[in-house]
C-alpha cells in the first residue's frame, strides 16, 4: 500500500504535464499551441513586431505545420509569423482585413493562401519567400505594397492564380529589383479590370484574356514570361502592356480595333499576330523591334501609327488590303529584310515611312507620293512590263471593296468583312473545287465567294460571284537574258 502511493503520484504528475503541454500557451491571452499537432492558433488581432522572435509563440515558430485564425480576428502583423519554414497551411477567417510586411515572410513550404473577400491591405514582402507556394486565390480588390509575392513558387512549377475579384490591382505581382514571382498560369474569369502593371515582370508564360475582361492597364504584362498571348474579348488596352516580353512568340488579337502604343515593343520572338478583323487603328511603335516576317492587314485598318512596324529585321512582306487613312513617319523604317509592299489605297503619308528598307523588290501603290525604295514599282492592276509579276485582283462583289495582290499573298476569311449575317468561307472554282493556292490560277479564271452563315453554320447561302482577273506581266527577252 505505501508503493502505491508514489506510484499514483508519479502518474498522476505525468498526466497533469502530458495534458499542460498539450495547450501550452502564453501569459498573454489570445493563442494556443498543440505540440501533438504542431498546430498554432490565434483568437485576436496580431500586432506588429519588429521579428518573429518578438512573437509570443517565438518557441514553436520552427515546429508550428498548421496555423489557424479564428473567427473576429481583422488584422496579422508584420513579421508575425515569418520564418515559419514547416508551416504548411493556414486558415483565414472572413473577417480579416489586413496582413502586415512579411507576416508570411520565407514560409518556405506553404502551399496555398485562400485569401478572404474581407481583406483590404497585403503589406511588403507579404508572402515573400514562399518557395513552395502553388496556388493562391484572392477575392477582394487588395491595396498591395512592394515584393508582396517576392521569389514565390520558385521551388515548385509556380503558383496558380485564381483571380475572383473584379478587378486586379495595380503591381500586385510585381517582384522587387533581384527577384521574381513565378506563375504557372492565371485564371481571370471573374475579373473586369486589370490595372497597371498588375503582373509587369512575372514568369507566367500563358495567358488568355477571357471576353469579360474590359480593360487591361499600361504595362500589366510588360517584360514577363510570356510565350503566347489570346485576347478574346472587346477589351480596351492600354499602352505597353506586353512590351518587352522577350519569349512571346504568337497573339491572337480576335474582337479589338485598337492596338495601342508600344502594345508589343521589343517582343523580339513574336512572329505571328492573328489580328481582329475589326482592327482600325495601330500605335506608334505597337510592333516596333519584334520577329514579325509577314503581314497582310484587313480591310478595316484605318491608320498606322509612327514607328509601328520599325525596326522589324525580319519582316519581308506587308500588305494592306484596304483604304487607309495614314501611315506614320518612320512606319517601317529600319525593316531591312523588306522585300515587297502592297497599299490598295491611302490619304495621308507620313516621312520615311520605308527609310532603310533598302531590300524592297517590288511594290503596289496606286498612290503617288510614297516613296518606296523599290525595284519594281507597280501603280496600277494593268502594270505591263515592269517584271515577272502576276497581280490578282480581289472583287468582294456585295460586300463592297476590292484589293491588287502579288500572287503568293495568302487570302483568307480575315480579309474580308462579314456582311448581313454571313462571312466569307471560301473560293471555288467553276467546278465548285475549293481554291487555296492562286499561284497557278489561269488568267482571267473566274471565281465564286462562298459565304456561310456567321455563327458557322455549314448552310451555304447565295453566293455573290465576284471576278478574279489575273494579268501576267510580259518578261521582256532582256529580263530574262539577265537572270540567266
Amino acid at each position: 500500500m505505501r508503493l502505491l502511493v508514489p506510484v499514483v503520484a508519479v502518474v498522476a504528475a505525468a498526466c497533469f504535464f502530458i495534458i499542460a503541454g498539450a495547450e501550452d500557451s502564453s501569459a498573454e491571452p489570445g493563442w494556443s499551441y498543440d505540440p501533438v499537432a504542431h498546430s498554432l492558433t490565434v483568437t485576436t488581432d496580431v500586432p506588429d513586431y519588429a521579428d518573429s522572435s518578438e512573437a509570443p509563440w517565438a518557441s514553436h515558430i520552427a515546429q508550428m505545420e498548421m496555423l489557424k485564425v479564428t473567427e473576429g480576428v481583422e488584422r496579422i502583423g508584420s513579421h508575425a509569423f515569418e520564418g515559419a519554414d514547416r508551416l504548411d497551411s493556414v486558415m483565414y477567417p472572413s473577417t480579416l482585413i489586413s496582413i502586415g510586411n512579411r507576416a508570411f515572410g520565407d514560409c518556405t513550404v506553404l502551399k496555398k493562401a485562400d485569401l478572404p473577400s474581407s481583406l483590404e491591405t497585403l503589406g511588403d514582402g507579404a508572402f515573400a519567400g514562399c518557395g513552395g507556394f502553388g496556388e493562391l486565390y484572392v477575392r477582394s480588390v487588395i491595396s498591395a505594397g512592394s515584393g508582396v509575392f517576392d521569389d514565390a513558387g520558385s521551388s515548385v512549377d509556380g503558383m496558380t492564380v485564381v483571380y475572383l475579384a473584379w478587378k486586379v490591382p495595380a503591381n500586385l505581382f510585381v517582384p522587387s529589383a533581384g527577384h521574381s514571382v513565378t506563375i504557372h498560369s492565371i485564371s481571370l474569369a471573374a475579373v473586369s479590370e486589370v490595372d497597371t502593371e498588375a503582373f509587369r515582370g512575372t514568369t507566367v508564360s500563358e495567358i488568355a484574356i477571357p471576353v469579360g475582361v474590359t480593360s487591361v492597364g499600361d504595362r500589366a504584362f510588360m517584360g514577363s514570361g510570356l510565350e503566347k498571348v489570346k485576347v478574346e474579348g472587346i477589351t480596351q488596352l492600354g499602352t505597353g502592356v506586353f512590351s518587352g516580353c522577350l519569349q512571346l512568340k504568337t497573339a491572337e488579337i480576335t474582337m479589338i480595333k485598337s492596338i495601342p502604343a508600344s502594345s508589343f515593343e521589343g517582343c523580339s520572338l513574336l512572329s505571328s499576330v492573328s489580328l481582329s478583323d475589326r482592327i482600325s487603328e495601330i500605335g506608334d511603335r505597337a510592333f516596333m523591334g519584334t520577329g514579325l516576317t509577314e503581314i497582310v492587314f484587313p480591310g478595316t485598318l484605318r491608320s498606322v501609327g509612327a514607328e509601328a512596324f520599325s525596326s522589324c529585321a525580319g519582316l519581308q512582306h506587308v500588305g494592306f488590303t484596304g483604304d487607309l487613312h495614314s501611315i506614320g513617319d518612320n512606319a517601317f523604317h529600319g525593316c531591312a529584310s523588306l522585300r515587297t509592299v502592297e497599299i490598295q489605297n491611302i490619304e495621308h503619308l507620313g516621312t520615311d515611312i520605308f527609310g532603310g528598307c533598302t531590300g524592297i523588290e517590288r511594290s503596289y501603290c496606286p498612290v503617288t507620293g510614297l516613296d518606296v525604295p523599290a525595284t519594281r514599282v507597280y501603280t496600277a492592276f494593268t502594270a505591263g512590263t515592269a517584271g515577272a509579276d502576276v497581280l490578282i485582283r480581289y472583287d468582294f462583289g456585295d460586300n463592297g471593296g476590292h484589293c491588287v495582290l502579288f500572287r503568293e499573298t495568302d487570302m483568307s476569311s480575315a480579309y474580308i468583312d462579314a456582311s448581313d449575317g454571313r462571312r466569307f468561307d471560301c473560293w471555288t472554282d467553276d467546278a465548285g473545287n475549293r481554291v487555296t493556292d492562286v499561284t497557278g490560277i489561269a488568267e482571267n479564271t473566274v471565281l465564286t465567294a462562298q459565304w456561310v452563315q456567321a455563327d458557322g453554320a455549314d448552310v451555304t447561302l447565295d453566293v455573290a460571284v465576284c471576278a478574279l482577273s489575273v494579268i501576267c506581266a510580259v518578261i521582256a527577252c532582256a529580263v530574262c537574258l539577265r537572270r540567266l
